[in-house]
């Protein structure tokens, strides 16, 4: 049995669906002659239907697509990583490849899920090892290792120190693994600096912010507005939540019932269900969800602007790299 990671879609736009529908599938071409043809055949077909690709994309789209049509077998396994709740998705390979034309991803396989790794729960290496951003890859036996000690219920040792040594790649690659760098620093630090953070980012993005003290929750962690004492609009009630696990309907149905007349900002580390994006998207308040991964990509964007304090909580430092 061989384990693969597998990229559900740029930014894992598909995860949530892979796992509702109990499939994994990969794009690249929408051609379903190329099911059981050989590596040449399949690099013909991409660099036919990608004129606009190097040769180096080429080879390496054709190089995964075979993979995913040839190497893949039934009973392997694969992975898929879910960035908002930071889960390893992991499950069972049940059928070869099927083509549907009618998905943007046509080249599809039925998969049995079987567990969930937290990204948290894996040693560095591991982690940096699985962060590669190729669209499918076979993993090596020691990560697979820590894998499969973490499903059977066993805790594997983690190194909480960053590796110096991991950025040895390209561009995008270096980007996305930097986003998940900051985000493993983010799940480390405690709830009042997550606060901190979150209030950080409201104020570099242009608000005021009133940060409830500790242990007054009443509803609302943050207030931010314009003047900072919520009197002008908009005004935003923001509640952080900083723990593992996805808050789900009746959490965010609590938070909703408890905003009059103001907009709703409601932050999890640990991800949200689909059951609490569906009660946030029908709700008549205003209110916007945010997972860890949005949150970090937020904080990149920002962070020229934030002040000393939420620096102080989150340093980055800023690298240029060549095109």
């Amino acid at each position: 049995m061989n384990y693969w990671k597998l990229m559900p879609g740029r930014s894992a736009v598909y995860a949530k669906d892979f796992v509702a529908e109990n499939v994994i599938r990969i794009g690249f071409l929408s051609d379903a002659s190329v099911i059981g043809g050989t590596q040449d055949a399949v690099t013909e077909k991409v660099a036919k239907e990608r004129p606009e690709a190097t040769k180096r994309q080429i080879t390496t789209w054709a190089n995964q697509l075979h993979k995913f049509l040839n190497e893949i077998a039934v009973g392997d396994r694969v992975l898929i990583f879910d960035p908002g709740t930071r889960l390893y998705h992991i499950g069972e390979v049940t059928t070869e490849v099927v083509f549907d034309e009618k998905h943007d991803l046509p080249y599809t396989r039925s998969i049995s899920w079987v567990g969930t790794v937290s990204r948290d729960e894996l040693p560095t290496t591991s982690r940096y090892a699985l962060g590669a951003i190729l669209t499918l890859f076979s993993v090596n036996d020691e990560v697979q290792k820590d894998i499969e000690t973490v499903l059977s219920g066993e805790k594997v040792t983690v190194v909480d120190e960053l590796e110096e040594d991991v950025i040895d790649t390209e561009g995008e690659e270096v980007l996305e693994k930097a986003i998940e760098y900051m985000k493993d620093k983010i799940q480390r630090l405690d709830w009042e600096e997550m606060q901190e953070l979150v209030a950080g980012l409201l104020r570099a993005m242009g608000y005021r912010t009133t940060v409830s003290p500790a242990g007054a929750d009443r509803g609302k962690d943050i207030v931010a507005s314009p003047d900072g004492l919520g009197l002008e609009d908009p005004r935003i009630h923001v509640e952080v939540k900083h723990r593992k696990g996805t808050m789900g309907a009746p959490e965010v149905r609590a938070f909703v019932g408890g905003l009059r007349k103001v907009k709703g900002l409601y932050v999890s580390t640990g991800g949200f269900t689909r059951e609490a994006q569906y009660e946030a998207e029908r709700s008549e308040v205003s209110i916007t969800l945010v997972n860890i991964d949005e949150f970090a990509r937020m904080v990149i964007q920002y962070y020229d602007t934030f002040d000393p304090e939420a620096r102080a909580i989150l340093p980055l430092k800023k690298i240029y790299w060549p095109l």
